[in-house]
Parts: C-alpha cells; structure tokens; sequence
C-alpha cells in the first residue's frame, strides 16, 4: 500500500485512563509491521476522574474506576504476546521523539 509508506507519525489520541493501553497497543503493532512509523500519544480533553463515566466496552464507573481494569488488560495482553515487553516498546516510543 503506496499510502501507508508515505505516513510517517501518527497521534494516538485517547481518555487519560485508556491512553497507557491504547499507547502500547498501537507501539505493539507499529514495532512489528511498521517500526519506522513514529507515534506520538495524546491524551483527550480532561475530565474529571470521579465523574461517572461509561467505558468503551460499556463497563459503567467513574474513570478513576477503569485505570486498574486497564492494567489489568495491560498485564494479560503482555502475557498473550499482544503488546509487546516495555523494553522493546521504550526503545521504540524513545526513537519516535528524534
């Protein structure tokens, strides 16, 4: 795909809870099919931690609620292979700030 060559940075944009998975997420797959490509993750417009909210995958809490359901996923996509080890992925996030 002639376009995707051409893309050189991309901004991961999510909520302040979700940024952390979304961030290593998307530098998982980037490292593996397109290491070049440089992210640069960006979180939404505040929001206040303890305001009721409902999570993408319709869990319902406030956002502060949602942050150890997250590591929580962090941990078992690790152990899946999904997102790859922070080793990897801080030489990665580190070569897309050059």
């Amino acid at each position: 795909m002639q376009l995707l060559n051409e893309i050189m940075f991309c901004i991961v944009l999510a909520p302040a809870f979700h940024l952390l998975r979304a961030s290593l997420t998307a530098g998982s797959v980037a490292r593996r099919e397109y290491p070049e490509l440089r992210l640069h993750p960006v979180a939404g417009a505040p929001l206040p931690w303890h305001e009721a909210a409902q999570h993408s995958q319709g869990a319902l809490g406030t956002r502060a609620d949602f942050i150890d359901a997250e590591l929580g996923r962090i941990a078992r996509y690790t152990a899946k292979g999904d997102i790859l080890p922070w080793r990897e992925l801080e030489t990665f996030f580190a070569a897309c700030e050059r």
